[in-house]
């Protein structure tokens, strides 16, 4: 799948920055980790945007448009993503709910906040919304 906007090129480009290492076995001890119950954190970011982001967004985005179909008034000016990670379900929010003008992100892990705050400042999908934090 490719992801909307410039988000694709952007994720591109930080793995290309930071994807160093074997993806391969990090990408299994996420899927682990998981497994186990275990949260996101802690994990090796270039893994988790290689093996979850596009799937996640997908997942998400699916939820939202068949929401869309059931009430297809529904028009949320609104989105709040608890747990955000690098903000893969606000992507989709977007993409399905063009209404949308006011995201709030919340992460407590610094490291995915940054990814967030990275990806988000170089994302068209949310022009005209600041993701408040």
């Amino acid at each position: 799948m490719i992801l909307p906007g410039e988000l694709n090129a952007a994720l591109s480009q930080w793995m290309a920055e930071h994807g160093r290492g074997s993806l391969g076995a990090s990408s299994r001890g996420l899927s682990e980790a998981y497994r186990k119950g275990q949260s996101s954190s802690n994990v090796n970011l270039a893994a988790y945007v290689a093996t979850r982001v596009p799937a996640t967004f997908e997942a998400n985005r699916a939820a939202h448009l068949t929401l869309a179909a059931v009430m297809p008034d529904f028009a949320p000016e609104t989105c709040l993503d608890i747990g955000a990670g690098p903000g893969v379900a606000s992507w989709a929010a977007v993409s399905a709910w063009p209404s949308l003008s006011k995201l709030v992100q919340c992460e407590q892990d610094k490291s995915f906040a940054e990814l967030a705050t990275a990806l988000n400042a170089a994302n068209n999908v949310m022009p005209n919304r600041t993701p408040a934090w």
